[in-house]
């Protein structure tokens, strides 16, 4: 696995999401139900003549009605993973496909994603806030096709499969402290995701300026603490579905979960601190303390700031329990409550206004979960808005 890299888990993820979920259920409908279901197919756009079948999107987390030729087609979105409609579907250099809705959402256009990159720049930079100094002016964005990628990645191969990467940092040092990075982003994919790709490529950079000869971290690790980055920048934003597919994919390793929970309890300088003076070479979720062993510095023994008076990226936080939005992984769902991305069972500290609360998720439902608030575990129903369930 090379530096630099960040995984296609979520393009391909896609894919076989629809696939899970487009276990094409087959539904014949009785004159009751005529009334409620399209009368034609909503990907080919050509009226019913037989057994309508239904699939999910995976996108947009809504139901679709689809006949028997789009339920067999081999012309699938490399996005959503559905039948792409031959006369609206956009077919790229590379030869992937995207669907017409997602070709609309998809970053397609470097003079763009070259501007996306700047902004998301400089939101993680208050993500590493102190932290400096930061690289800037010598990073160069490149928006690539898959072809083009994979020549790259092939100029200096790793481990790693290229065609479920989205992006490669490629970091070359002139001497000293001078440093000139050239990142390479995935054409085609959609902005949430592009700009979370973005946030964990910036945070190579920041590695590869701040590593020194003596400091050795494992791959995975590397991956989970860009990972993390990402996840902060994708959580700041709202970016719910982003938030939870990178927890969610494996690509680190389970690195990325005990990145989190490093920062939870030692809040996020003291990551920071063993990241560049650590002893060991990955954080161990069962030994979380090992991220205050130090060398070649002496440990910070200033008190542990608790992680919702920490100052990063400022996002605005409800003054009250709030559901932001439901996500779903398979089987699973997730919610987000203010500032923290919830699984059934799950248990965190919430930020509300200044302040933060205990909460565990009892249930997740289709447009509500219900939560045990405090120490007394009094229950609480939180809805989704009216807004937030037609995004």
């Amino acid at each position: 696995m090379i530096p630099g890299a960040f995984p296609n888990h979520r393009c391909r993820w896609f894919a076989q999401w629809a696939g899970l979920f487009a276990v094409w259920t087959f539904c014949w409908l009785g004159n009751s139900s005529v009334a409620a279901t399209p009368t034609h197919c909503e990907l080919c756009k050509e009226y019913f003549t037989g057994t309508i079948y239904v699939v999910m999107d995976p996108i947009r987390q809504v139901k679709k009605h689809i006949c028997l030729k789009c339920s067999k087609s081999p012309t699938v979105c490399s996005i959503c993973g559905l039948t792409a409609n031959l006369k609206t579907m956009r077919k790229l250099d590379d030869g992937r496909i995207l669907c017409d809705l997602d070709s609309k959402g998809a970053v397609l256009n470097e003079d763009e994603a070259r501007a996306i990159f700047q902004e998301v720049k400089r939101d993680v930079q208050g993500i590493f806030n102190r932290f400096g100094p930061f690289p800037d002016a010598n990073i160069t964005a490149h928006l690539v096709s898959r072809d083009d990628f994979i020549k790259e990645y092939f100029r200096k191969p790793s481990i790693d499969d290229p065609e479920k990467l989205l992006g490669l940092t490629r970091s070359l040092s002139q001497g000293g402290s001078n440093h000139v990075h050239h990142i390479y982003l995935l054409s085609g994919i959609l902005r949430a995701q592009f700009m979370s790709v973005c946030a964990h490529e910036y945070a190579h950079t920041w590695l590869n300026e701040r590593f020194t000869p003596t400091r050795t971290m494992n791959k995975d690790t590397v991956e989970g603490f860009c990972e993390l980055i990402a996840w902060k920048y994708s959580t700041s934003k709202g970016y719910t579905a982003e938030a939870t597919r990178i927890l969610e994919n494996e690509y680190s390793r389970g690195q990325i979960r005990a990145m989190i929970a490093a920062e939870e309890r030692y809040q996020f300088r003291r990551v920071i601190d063993w990241i560049e003076h650590g002893v060991d070479s990955w954080i161990d979720k069962d030994r979380l303390e090992h991220v205050l062993q130090l060398k070649d510095k002496a440990a910070d023994d200033s008190p542990i700031v608790p992680l919702w008076q920490q100052i990063t990226v400022p996002t605005t936080v409800p003054d009250t329990l709030t559901l932001r939005g439901i996500s779903t992984s398979g089987a699973r769902r997730f919610a987000l409550v203010n500032d923290r991305t919830l699984d059934k069972g799950e248990s965190a500290k919430v930020r509300v206004g200044s302040s933060n609360v205990v909460v565990r998720c009892v249930e997740i439902r289709d447009a509500s979960v219900v939560l045990e608030v405090g120490d007394d575990k009094k229950q609480l129903q939180l809805f989704l808005s009216p807004a937030a369930t037609k995004k």
